[in-house]
């Protein structure tokens, strides 16, 4: 029988044309199950995540004060803060939390990052601040005259945890490189500049220590200042209660190897200096500022009920409720919730902030009196 060799021809290269087909259909099935895999993957650690801070947050509200390490192999990128709500990047995942402090990028060190919280009292407790970091982000501490610095890295209760990674440069060495620019000061940073990829100085009052009261213009090594983007200059005001009290956290930026005076932010007891140590700007300090400040507001208002329920819950004959009724009339509690919406209404006036701080230790000490000396059920 007769086959034209023409067909024969076609008949293979449709075959061969099928085959391919089959072959890229194939490729493009596994190519999408593989792809799907790793978001999948991506996905279950962006959930265990989620689950550890989850976790973290049930913690907070059984233990107030606490430190725990998240096991992540993933970097973290915070893309914005909006009010307090933290949105960050995790692979090609997001997550969003709320009320954390923390570099705007973070890189865990053997898949570990560092979660540290404090209670925040004025002077009832108002909420737990969060702070993540890194063992990769280095703080270097500059020794003051006062005493501030070693307070804030040694105190038994609210120093920083011995965990997060620091370097202190003694007071007399930074004097020593101010006067003379003789840079073997950061000897020890420079050795250990390698394992970090973020460095971050945090001083005390640096003009008025080491400056005389000018504005200081530091240059630092090259080798330090590659990785360093951001430094916090604390101001206490002693008359208004110190590192716990009321003062201004200066911020600055790194242009070339010089530190450039940015924003200047009020801060309210010493969760929020160690707010401006953690965060990564002025920016970042601000935003959560203002979800913190909402919450001193209804905290606030719930104490105001608490008093007018103690009040009623004393016969009238008893003399808690006479004390009470004169705690509520002289309206301590409703003065302070005004000063707290004007200190959101200007998160960076000063002196509403020192406002705050002094009827907060006026309320403390009626609250005290109440509780050791007229032995009635406390405010708060």
């Amino acid at each position: 029988m007769y086959t034209d060799p023409r067909k024969k021809a076609i008949t293979v290269q449709l075959s061969w044309i099928y085959i391919l087909i089959a072959g890229a259909m194939i490729l493009i099935f596994f190519s999408r199950v593989i792809v799907y895999v790793q978001g999948y993957g991506e996905k279950t650690i962006t959930d265990n995540i989620r689950d550890q801070l989850n976790d973290a947050f049930v913690k907070i509200r059984a233990d107030r004060l606490f430190f725990q390490q998240l096991q992540t192999p993933k970097d973290f990128k915070l893309e914005r803060c909006d009010f307090g709500k933290m949105y960050y990047k995790i692979g090609r995942s997001s997550l969003k939390t709320q009320g954390i402090y923390s570099p705007s990028y973070l890189k865990p060190s053997q898949e570990q990052l560092l979660l540290w919280t404090l209670p925040w009292e004025m002077p009832y407790w108002i909420d737990n601040m969060l702070y993540l970091t890194s063992p990769e982000v280095l703080y270097v501490f500059i020794e003051d005259q006062w005493g501030y610095v070693k307070e804030l890295l040694e105190d038994p209760t609210y120093g920083l945890p011995a965990n997060i990674s620091r370097v202190v440069i003694s007071h007399e060495d930074f004097s020593r490189f101010v006067s003379t620019k003789q840079k073997n000061v950061f000897k020890e940073i420079i050795q250990k500049i390698d394992s970090f990829y973020k460095v971050k100085f945090v001083m005390v009052d640096a003009a008025t220590d080491f400056g005389e009261g000018q504005d200081l213009q530091l240059t630092f090594p090259e080798e330090v200042m590659r990785k360093t983007d951001t430094a916090i200059n604390i101001l206490p005001d002693e008359g208004y209660g110190g590192l716990d009290g009321a003062g201004e956290i200066q911020f600055f930026d790194v242009v070339g190897a010089e530190f450039t005076p940015g924003k200047t932010r009020p801060y309210l007891g010493r969760s929020l200096v160690f707010a401006a140590i953690f965060a990564q700007d002025a920016q970042q300090y601000e935003c959560n500022l203002q979800y913190f400040m909402q919450r001193f507001k209804d905290v606030n208002q719930f104490t105001q009920k608490r008093a007018e329920m103690l009040y009623e819950s004393y016969p009238p004959e008893h003399e808690c409720h006479y004390y009470i009724e004169k705690f509520i009339e002289s309206q301590l509690l409703q003065k302070q919730c005004i000063e707290i919406q004007d200190a959101i209404d200007n998160l960076s006036n000063a002196d509403t902030f020192k406002e705050l701080y002094e009827m907060s230790r006026q309320i403390e000490d009626e609250n005290y009196n109440l509780v050791r000396y007229r032995y009635c059920a406390g405010i708060y």
